[in-house]
């Protein structure tokens, strides 16, 4: 049994003038992180937006992601790495446009997962609120993968501790 401790960054951060795609979060997660599997990346984006919005209050990119069967998965970013198991930071082109403060974001929220596998964080999502009622909402719907919403994704991450430190057990 493992224990993952996630820690709520206080304060803000500044955001560039210049508008942060999920692929400028992915680039700079493959170029600190190094080569990954698609559904890692995938992860590790999510969390990133999730744990942004818990922080504070807004997206860091605008893409959006869809409760798919294995977790969440951003299409946009599905998109760049279609067909290939792994990828790596010269796959993605992604652009230096990160904030030192955002990418000491990244650092932090990525820090704290990486060492799962693609598998494990797609297991650690099941569990987990917003995607939960994203399926259910596909399942009604007969509609596959719904949109997790932000607000969602804001809400649970928020609430996880008031001490702004959860444990996940694998």
């Amino acid at each position: 049994m493992t224990l993952l401790p996630i820690h709520f960054i206080s304060g803000g951060i500044m955001v560039d003038k210049t508008e942060v795609t999920i692929a400028d979060v992915a680039r700079y997660i493959l170029d600190q992180f190094g080569q990954m599997t698609t559904m890692k990346l995938q992860k590790l984006c999510y969390y990133t937006q999730a744990w942004h919005l818990a922080s504070f209050q807004r997206p860091l990119f605008r893409a959006d992601f869809a409760a798919w069967d294995n977790g969440p998965v951003a299409r946009e970013l599905y998109d760049l790495h279609r067909g290939k198991y792994s990828v790596t930071a010269q796959e993605v082109p992604g652009r230096d446009v990160l904030s030192s403060n955002t990418k000491e974001f990244i650092d932090s929220i990525v820090g704290s997962y990486i060492k799962f596998s693609g598998d494990e964080l797609s297991s650690i999502t099941h569990m987990e609120d917003p995607w939960k009622g994203a399926m259910e909402d596909s399942q009604k719907s007969g509609f596959a993968n719904a949109l997790i919403s932000k607000s969602s994704m804001q809400k649970f991450y928020a609430s996880l501790d008031g001490s702004n430190s959860q444990s996940i057990e694998m």
